[in-house]
């Protein structure tokens, strides 16, 4: 079962290994802050309306492990719609995660208000493009070679 819940600071050491797990190609070019315990303890701690929401798998009542994040960023800095990341880590890959952490970021934005979604993909990331384009996300530019802005209106 997927839980999902804001990051606390005692969440830093553990989202930072699991990040610092996960092979280069598979990462790829994911890194919307540093992989560190302290960046993510200061993320964490001065977030005001941007979120950093931990994807945790509980697979008994006792065993709860991280493995994934999402983030909707951008609010801090005046925008009015996030900017969502989504990271599961490769081992769980596969299993709808993504999915359910998509549908999450969804709800949560359209309960505070916004009328939208941005998000960042790699051109390279056919599963991710593939599901963000099944969800309704519409490309609206190319950023670079490698990565394109795609958008989500509610």
């Amino acid at each position: 079962m997927l839980l999902f819940r804001d990051l606390r600071l005692a969440d830093a050491a553990s989202l930072v290994a699991c990040l610092k797990r996960q092979r280069l190609d598979y990462i790829g070019g994911y890194q919307p802050f540093l992989f560190e315990v302290e960046c993510v303890e200061n993320l964490v701690s001065s977030a005001r309306l941007d979120q950093y929401i931990g994807v945790f798998y509980q697979a008994t009542a006792a065993s709860c492990i991280i493995i994934g994040l999402l983030t909707l960023r951008g609010l801090d800095e005046g925008y009015n719609d996030p900017m969502l990341g989504i990271f599961i880590a490769e081992e769980y890959g596969g299993r709808g995660y993504a999915r359910q952490a998509l549908d999450h970021a969804e709800k949560f934005s359209q309960s505070r208000g916004h009328s939208g979604l941005l998000l960042k993909c790699s051109i390279h990331n056919a599963r991710a493009l593939k599901l963000y384009l099944k969800q309704g996300y519409q490309e609206l530019r190319q950023c670079d070679a490698r990565t394109i802005l795609m958008v989500k209106s509610f």
